[in-house]
């Protein structure tokens, strides 16, 4: 049975105001790493396929090609995902990921309240985020992912979804 992804479920209690929201709940960085490479990768995955295929190709004619396609695929390709790794890790919504947080969503504004606790006792300000237009949040994995309207498409915003939710 097909839900829609705003509706009440059980773990998420409805709010005055709000359609959802969330327990206090951490994602981590690695769950938002997670999402920015299987972004990355959709968006880039031609030219990591390409480059290989044309010099695998062009080794038959030259042996020379295929020590190339190696070469690229193991020296070239970990330097370009490690720089993609950094470049998005140190981003500000990757930082943000790592703080205890509560999500409220009402229609198309995204609520995030970050809750100060032991580990994190400075945390930044509430967020009102607005979801992307045309978009809706979708499941990927164990949480709910909503674009945010912003400059860049790795702006994101997740809270964990319940079991039953499809």
């Amino acid at each position: 049975m097909d839900r829609d992804p705003l509706t009440i479920a059980p773990s998420t209690p409805q709010t005055p105001g709000g359609i959802m929201s969330t327990e206090v709940f951490t994602p981590g960085a690695s769950a938002y790493m997670t999402r920015v490479a299987r972004r990355w990768l959709s968006a880039n995955l031609w030219w990591v396929i390409a480059l290989p295929a044309a010099m695998t190709i062009a080794s038959l004619w030259e042996s020379v090609f295929i020590f190339i396609a190696l070469m690229v695929t193991f020296l070239l390709y970990p330097g370009v995902l490690m720089m993609v790794y950094y470049r998005y890790a140190l981003d500000p919504w990757s930082r943000l990921a790592v703080y205890p947080q509560q999500i409220t969503v009402n229609g198309n504004t995204v609520i995030r309240s970050f809750i100060p606790s032991d580990n994190f006792p400075n945390v930044p300000d509430t967020q009102h985020l607005t979801v992307k237009t045309g978009s809706r949040p979708y499941r990927s994995g164990r949480f709910m992912v909503a674009d945010i309207d912003g400059k860049s498409r790795y702006e994101f915003i997740m809270w964990p979804a319940d079991n039953d939710m499809a």
